[in-house]
C-alpha cells in the first residue's frame, strides 16, 4: 500500500485528484489544509498571516484559531466525499495550545481524523 502523508485540498476537483494518485499507484491521501486555502485574498503574502502569537512570539507569522478551525472543517467535509482513499490530520497551530488541544479533541480523540500537523 502506497500512502500519500502531505497532500494539500485541491483547488477544484477532488475526483481529478484521487484519479491523479491512481495514476501514481497512491492508495491513500493524508489530507490537511492550512487555513490560506479557504481564502485566498484574505491571507498575507505567500499564505502568512499576521504574528498573532503571545510573549516571546513576535513577530512569527501565525494563523490565528477561526482560520484553522475553519481548515479542518474543509478537510472534514472533503472525506466524507471518499472516506475509503481520503485520511484526515488535524490542521492544530502550537502557538494557541488551547485552541490546539480543543480541535485535537474534536476532531482526532472523537474522528473522522487519524493525526497531527503542526504548524512550526
Amino acid at each position: 500500500m502506497i500512502i500519500d502523508c502531505h497532500v494539500h485540498p485541491p483547488d477544484s476537483n477532488l475526483e481529478t485528484m484521487l484519479q491523479r494518485a491512481d495514476f501514481w499507484g497512491v492508495n491513500k491521501l493524508c489530507m490537511f489544509a492550512l487555513g490560506n486555502e479557504i481564502d485566498p485574498g484574505n491571507a498575507a503574502p505567500h499564505g502568512h498571516w499576521p504574528s498573532t502569537g503571545g510573549p516571546g512570539q513576535e513577530g512569527i507569522f501565525s494563523p490565528p484559531p477561526e482560520r484553522i478551525s475553519a481548515s479542518n472543517d474543509w478537510v472534514c467535509g472533503l472525506l466524507g466525499q471518499a472516506p475509503e482513499r481520503l485520511l484526515g490530520l488535524c490542521f492544530v497551530n502550537p502557538c494557541h495550545p488551547r485552541h490546539a488541544l480543543d480541535e485535537i479533541g474534536r476532531l482526532v480523540g472523537r474522528g473522522p481524523m487519524i493525526g497531527l500537523k503542526l504548524w512550526i
